[in-house]
Formats: C-alpha cells, structure tokens, sequence
C-alpha cells in the first residue's frame, strides 16, 4: 500500500533541503515528505579547495540525517519513475508515493562513464583526478604534489555542467601552486575546453583572457574529451566545429566529466524537449511546470537560462 503526502520534494541536496526546510517553517514538517535515497550530504564547492591542497575532504562530508528538517518524513530510497498525470512517485523498492504537490531537485548526474576510459584512469592512473567527486578530490593533491614537469591539461566538457567556475579554478591553482614551489618553469598549463572562450559571461571573459596570456596558460577552445588511455598518457579531444581529432600526452590531467539530467527527470513527462534536452520543463520566473501545475523543480535539474551554481541562484 502506498503513502500520501502533501508536498513531496525529490532530491536532499542544497535545493530540496533548503525548501524542505523553509516550507517546514510555513506549514509545519509532517506534510512534507523527502525522498533522498544518500545517507551523506556533501557541501561541492570545497572540493576545489581540496583539490588544491587548500582543505581536508573530511569536514566536507556530513551525515543527510542532521540536514532534514524536523517533523519531515525522510523516505530513503531512490525515485525510479515519476507519474505526474496520476501524482505519483514510483519508489525502487516499488513502493508508490502519491502527493498534492511535487518539488523536484534531484539534481545533476555526473556521468564518469561518458568519457572511454575515464573511470579506468581516476583507479588506476595517479596522474588523472576530477575534483568533481569526494572519492577523487583528494587524489587531484597527490597528483599535484608528485608533478615533475611536463604538460598539465584541464578539461571542460560539451555538456551542461555544475560550477561552471571550477574546471579553471583548479587550473589558477595548479599554476599559483607551481610558482610558489619555484618549478613554474617545468610545467605547460593547458585548457582543453568545449566552450570557444574562456567564460560564458562577456565581462568576466574579457577579464580572464589576459590573466591566461600573463600565466601563460595555453587555452584551446572547442575541444571535447572522448577518449583517455592511461597506459600510454593520452587524452583524445574531438573538435567540436570540424570532428577532427587530436591526440594530446600528459603528464598531469584534471578531467571535468560530462554531466546530463538524472535519469527520473529524462524518463518522464516533465522533461523538456528543447535541446539540452532531458531537464525539467519549468517556466523561469515559478519555476512550475507548464503541463502539470502541482509539480515544480528547482535546482541544477531544471531547465533554466542560467548557469547550474549557487552564484547564479544568489544573483
């Protein structure tokens, strides 16, 4: 037999726990239910900073129970389908949640598998790292540390990604941290991005490209990661514009993965499909979806004209 609740959130993230707890505050905790199947909550943006040797991973991960607001029911377990013509939630475990109102924030999926032999490398080749997990954060320092000189490359990939910001954060780290050992010299920096410049954002743009030629950081736009051999220290970019291919040796590689809407949202009647395609169809200023008014989504799966990080949602 299924459950009912009022007002259904999907996802325990920075977006479905921030609403959670501000609804709560309104109408009380024990109409809301929160589906969130992690029993870890993890607070991104440090990661950079560890990456960089800058911070500890540790303090960056927190159990998912101290953040759900009091009197919501936390329903640990995986949102498999949603049925928004008949207000439903269909559970992994194959329990049905049925609502008045659906929140949906399951955020964004980072795809480690998009990339040929990503996942091979990050287990296997101490030289690859993505700041973009806790598991890996930590290794991007060590690979850091152990650099001996040779070509450092940093990528950005062909897809919506969250933090936009920090495929080049880590990069101005990698190269401030190389200057204050005094090897600045024995390292050529290189971006391997998707994007055709720098930043998406004109101003900011117009600002960092010079900072690039000042560190001498080489910036290739319109290159998208498909391929890394770890065995023999190659990545292989295809060229976005004309699908050639190049084939670049490493020494130091921080791989962004591409990211894509999570699978319940791309599945289901909410998603748009306007290319990206898969994020949740919403209207920009509610936030409520066109087709099924009692449902809305918020957070880095909705389909919103605006970068997927908290600066953006500040603004």
């Amino acid at each position: 037999m299924g459950q009912h609740h009022q007002i259904v959130i999907l996802g325990g993230g920075t977006a479905g726990i921030t609403v959670a707890a501000r609804m709560a505050e309104e109408i009380g905790g024990s109409r809301i239910a929160l589906i969130e199947p992690s029993k870890k909550h993890y607070y991104q943006p440090m990661w950079t900073l560890v990456g960089a040797g800058a911070a500890e991973a540790g303090p960056t991960e927190k159990d998912e129970a101290d953040y759900i607001p009091n009197g919501v029911e936390w329903i640990q377990d995986f949102a498999d389908e949603l049925k928004p013509d008949e207000n439903k939630v269909v559970l992994r475990s194959g329990a049905e949640i049925t609502y008045d109102y659906l929140i949906v924030a399951p955020g964004i999926k980072v795809d480690l598998d998009a990339i040929e032999g990503l996942t091979d490398a990050l287990e296997n080749d101490p030289r690859v790292s993505t700041n973009y997990e806790f598991k890996y954060a930590p290794k991007t320092w060590e690979a850091m540390k152990a650099f001996k000189g040779g070509k450092a490359v940093f990528t950005h990939p062909a897809t919506p990604i969250k933090c936009g910001g920090a495929p080049q954060k880590i990069m101005y780290l990698f190269e401030d941290h190389m200057t204050k050992i005094g090897k600045r010299d024995t390292a050529e920096i290189c971006a391997y991005f998707a994007p055709a410049g720098i930043f998406g954002i004109k101003e900011f743009g117009e600002a960092l490209t010079p900072m690039l030629e000042e560190r001498d950081i080489h910036f290739n736009g319109r290159y998208d990661l498909t391929k890394i051999d770890h065995t023999q220290s190659l990545a292989t970019f295809k060229h976005l514009d004309d699908g050639h291919e190049e084939v670049v040796q490493y020494d130091f590689l921080h791989v962004t993965p591409k990211m894509g809407p999570p699978d319940v949202v791309k599945n289901s009647p909410l998603a748009t499909t306007e290319e990206p395609s898969g994020w949740m169809n919403v209207d920009p200023f509610t936030l409520q979806s066109p087709d099924f008014p009692n449902v809305f989504g918020l957070g880095d799966s909705a389909h919103l004209p605006t970068a997927k990080t908290g600066a953006a949602i500040r603004k």
